[in-house]
């Protein structure tokens, strides 16, 4: 499956070390204490309490050690991970070989302290404990790593660390409060999400369009006997009916391509436009590119104004409809019948 997603391995990793998410990206670019503090609010000293006092509580406990020394392991190999992978994905650094080294002496103490005097105690851990700790590794993970080109995708990381404390903020910290208090800290917490949630609804509430229904069965319809395996020449777009019929096209939507390490598509995308517009090799590039097929639909008709459609006059019209046509380049064009006099 990974093969299959990636075009066969070529695809690009996007993973890059970025600490401090957006705080140094454009309009949001900010001191690190303004920029938490300003655009989560309340949120950040409430799950800094929280995680003091389940800090405070453990250290308390009979656990403690086993938790340190889960805690060292766990930082350990993280370290070792990261350095290993920047080293790999860029040049050698004695930067990060001292992070490795170090990373080892750690792992080799967490190691003996585990042989010497066991893994901890015989009770296990409090839910709260490894439900926070697993939340502040997804938080560290989201704050230091960046997994796509653009960076405000790693909210789709950083919101399960909001989720995880959500459930032990309430049950920690702000149900033990007056009910004033509770009232005010979850108006604090939640507000503004209403607000984005609530304009959000007022401004699509006629939807969304996506794609026409008829068109994407019409073309479904029009394609269901041609070759799986076939590839098509069409507009680039996440919606079009092709793609959404589950067919090959030459090349998907660019901004897709861009967030997940497509980063060299530039070319295809060059030859495409050549291809589509009825270049004077167009033949050629159709084979370059493994085209079976052109489609000419109401994308291809905007974004290619200019074209000068040659494949009309040479290949086959191997479907048409309201939506548009489809040439077979495989398939030369019929003569058209002599006439008599």
């Amino acid at each position: 499956f990974v093969w299959l997603i990636s075009d066969h391995f070529q695809a690009g990793s996007v993973l890059e070390f970025h600490p401090g998410w957006a705080q140094n990206e454009g309009e949001f670019k900010m001191p690190f204490f303004r920029f938490w503090f300003f655009n989560f609010g309340i949120l950040v000293p409430l799950a800094l309490t929280l995680i003091g006092l389940i800090a405070w509580q453990l250290y308390q406990s009979r656990e403690a050690k086993r938790f340190g020394l889960s805690a060292a392991i766990a930082i350990g190999l993280g370290a070792f991970v990261l350095a290993c992978w920047r080293i790999g994905r860029h040049a050698f650094s004695w930067r990060w070989a001292v992070v490795i080294f170090l990373a080892l002496i750690l792992l080799a103490w967490c190691a003996a302290r585990t042989v010497k005097g066991g893994f901890g105690g015989k009770e296990k851990l409090p839910e709260e404990v490894a439900f926070i700790f697993a939340a502040t590794a997804i938080f560290i993970f989201f704050f230091s790593i960046k997994t796509a080109p653009w960076i405000w995708d790693n909210l789709k990381i950083g919101i399960w660390a909001y989720f995880i404390v959500l459930p032990f903020l309430w049950r920690q910290l702000i149900a033990q409060w007056e009910l004033p208090i509770r009232a005010a800290v979850c108006f604090a917490l939640f507000a503004s999400g209403f607000v984005s949630l609530f304009g959000g609804l007022a401004a699509g509430k006629d939807g969304f369009g996506f794609a026409n229904r008829g068109e994407v069965d019409a073309v479904g319809f029009a394609v269901r006997k041609m070759p799986l395996e076939a590839r098509f020449a069409a507009w680039p777009t996440y919606n079009h009916p092709l793609l959404l019929d589950g067919r090959k096209v030459v090349m998907g939507y660019p901004g897709h391509l861009w967030t997940q390490g497509f980063d060299e598509y530039g070319k295809t995308n060059e030859l495409l436009t050549k291809l589509m517009q009825g270049a004077p090799n167009w033949r050629d590039l159709s084979r370059t590119l493994h085209v079976r097929y052109i489609f000419w639909g109401g994308e291809e008709k905007t974004n290619y104004a200019s074209s000068t459609r040659p494949w009309e006059k040479t290949a086959t019209l191997a479907a048409s409809g309201t939506w548009g046509a489809i040439y077979d380049l495989e398939q030369a064009r019929p003569p058209a019948p002599a006439t008599t006099q």
